[in-house]
């Protein structure tokens, strides 16, 4: 199951964007690669009295201890008695730590699982990885047995990683960006702030949703592949890793996995996001149900969602979908999708087509200041016409009726009360007739198309004498036309929707029932066929809706996963005629072969931000 099964409207969310964990994750790539560091040394001195290891010291410290001789410079299997080691002991050196928060360079990143979503929206499982780990144990003489000058490295192709549990928490952002994250990645800022410009005449506010370093504590169950950890290096190791990240954390802060921007407009709420809240979604298998063990392409495919609420609905309470947004061999071209239910795009056309369809609506008079000659009023809303979204299982989302149905006989003619009367022509002048016009107006969403069929009738009876004798009394249909739009969906630049028309076909379904100019005939006959022409000359042609800009709310104006503007495309209806579209992937970084530390790439200059004043004025 993929988004293709998305159903929002049993979740009563107005519209969701979902990030893959893959996704995720290829940001966090790229912000640790890029945020080089110099290399740590660690180095561990015994207590002499206690046998415990001591805090660590630098290594220029220890150097200075051992004569200039650094632990790292010896190579593994050097003998036990080798001078550098001898004077390693005796400035009592057992454990030295060697690390480089990185990327490890002989892993593919797209292998590295940085982040794991599980079932809690408001905590992460966050693996710690580095580029280089060397450990060193120096295991003296004791007991007669002779010592050892222990060396572990992280294998080239199992990288080490220490695990935490890192909380995810929403907090306010100011509308200047003024964050350490923004400050330090101008370039970043400059592009949310481009894409905010869009709102700034409408009031909102900014949240991000962010990793809390504060509360974290490394998890006791990893495993090194390679290395002893019953050794107090092993212990000392996962300590340090864990500190190391602290601090890096610290000393630059991780980007938000998502901005948004949730609005108070002062007109049509339908086009802004109003409320939003978030919740995580597992990978799971094709009955719905969450994969107790996933492999890691599988894992990739949780999601992190992003509900919106418009029209200032209330935003659900969620625990997660019964899809998967993504499948596995699309992970590494996607880093999402968005859906929007399906009764929020119905909506527009609903509107859009109520405005039409009054042209369609006819009601019979005929007065008698007017010699009872029969006129079809058209242009309002008439009392018994209805417009409403459907929500059963079929394709048709809406639909419009005005009148009886053509399907429905019409009243009995039991005496001269029924009808109208009306004057049809010289030789009958006045009879009783019953008019019904009626237009009906249905929508379907399906596939990549949105499909309109309009159909146009009216069915009438005469009667030209009284009593009523059946070979007096008429009913026909003479006017019933059909009217089909198919449009295909496309996604223009900056994220709006587009309705290209693809086929519009008509389909005359009257009744050949009427003589041309026969009206003012004598003959009751004929009088009666040329009532039926001249009803059907009254009616107009159905008019293609054209349709074109779909003007519903777009989700990449408020939504910002990664704190970074997107787009979307592909766009299709679910099965259950949800709009889903992909969203591309974001991140396509590569992972820089060189690992010494860089200064980071210059920013944006602050004089482009010149280019904002709105925005200038609003942050002030």
């Amino acid at each position: 199951m993929d988004s293709a099964s998305s159903n929002l409207t049993n979740l009563g969310c107005d519209f969701v964007v979902a990030t893959t964990q893959a996704s995720i994750n290829s940001g966090m790539v790229q912000f640790i690669d890029q945020a080089r560091q110099e290399v740590q040394y660690l180095c561990y001195l015994v207590n002499p009295t206690t046998g415990d290891l001591e805090d660590p010291i630098p290594l220029e410290e220890l150097m200075k201890r051992t004569g200039g001789i650094s632990p790292f410079d010896i190579p593994k299997g050097t003998p036990y008695d080798d001078p550098r080691i001898t004077a390693c002991t005796n400035a009592l050196f057992q454990v030295g730590i060697k690390m480089r928060i990185g990327i490890p360079r002989n892993v593919n990143p797209r292998d590295l699982s940085i982040v794991n979503l599980g079932q809690n929206p408001r905590s992460v499982d966050f693996n710690m990885y580095y580029s280089d780990i060397t450990v060193i144990e120096n295991d003296p003489v004791k007991w007669g047995y002779s010592g050892s000058w222990n060396i572990w490295e992280q294998p080239s192709d199992k990288p080490w990683a220490a695990s935490c549990t890192v909380d995810l928490v929403r907090s306010n952002l100011s509308r200047n960006l003024n964050d350490p994250y923004f400050n330090d990645h101008r370039d970043a800022k400059f592009q949310l702030m481009s894409a905010l410009e869009d709102l700034s005449d409408t009031n909102f506010s900014l949240q991000q949703f962010r990793l809390d370093w504060m509360p974290t504590k490394p998890r006791d169950d990893v495993n090194f592949p390679g290395m002893d950890m019953k050794t107090k290096a092993g212990g000392c190791l996962v300590s340090c890793l864990f500190k190391g990240y602290l601090q890096f954390a610290h000393r630059h802060s991780f980007p938000p996995l998502a901005v948004s921007a949730v609005a108070n407009p002062n007109h049509d709420p339908s086009l802004y996001m109003t409320a939003t809240g978030d919740v995580v979604n597992p990978p799971r298998d094709s009955s719905g149900n969450p994969l107790s063990s996933p492999s890691s392409s599988e894992q990739a495919i949780a999601t992190l969602n992003y509900i919106g609420a418009i029209n200032h609905n209330r935003v659900p309470d969620v625990s997660g979908f019964n899809w998967n947004w993504v499948r596995p061999e699309d992970v590494n071209n996607k880093s999402g999708v968005i859906a929007i239910r399906r009764n929020v795009v119905a909506q527009f056309f609903l509107d859009a087509l109520k405005r039409l369809a009054p042209r369609y609506m006819y009601e019979p008079v005929a007065r008698k200041e007017n010699n009872y000659r029969l006129q079809l009023l058209k242009g309002e809303w008439l009392s018994d016409a209805t417009a409403d979204l459907t929500n059963d299982d079929s394709s048709r989302v809406l639909h419009i009726q005005a009148g009886v149905p053509p399907s429905e006989p019409l009243q009995s003619w039991d005496d001269q009360s029924n009808g109208m009367e009306v004057y049809i022509g010289q030789g009958i002048k006045y009879a009783k007739v019953d008019i019904h016009p009626g237009y009906s107006c249905d929508v379907y969403f399906e596939g990549q198309q949105v499909r309109i069929e309009q159909r146009l009738w009216v069915t009438a009876a005469v009667a030209a004498e009284f009593p009523l004798q059946n070979r007096d009394y008429a009913e026909h249909k003479p006017f019933d036309k059909y009217l089909t739009e198919k449009y295909s969906l496309s996604v223009r630049q900056g994220g709006e929707f587009f309705l290209d028309r693809t086929s519009c076909t008509s389909d005359d379904k009257s009744e050949q029932c009427w003589e041309y100019g026969g009206s003012d005939s004598s003959d009751a006959e004929s009088a009666k066929k040329g009532f039926f022409y001249n009803l059907r000359q009254m009616m107009d042609d159905l008019m293609p809706a054209e349709m074109s800009r779909l003007n519903i709310c777009q989700p990449n104006r408020f939504i910002f996963p990664g704190a970074q503007p997107f787009t979307y495309q592909d766009p299709f209806f679910s099965k259950h005629q949800d709009l889903i579209a992909s969203i591309p992937r974001l991140n396509n970084y590569m992972v820089s072969l060189n690992p010494d530390p860089q200064t980071t790439p210059p920013c944006v200059s602050d004089r482009l931000f010149n280019h904002f004043p709105k925005l200038a004025l609003l942050a002030s």
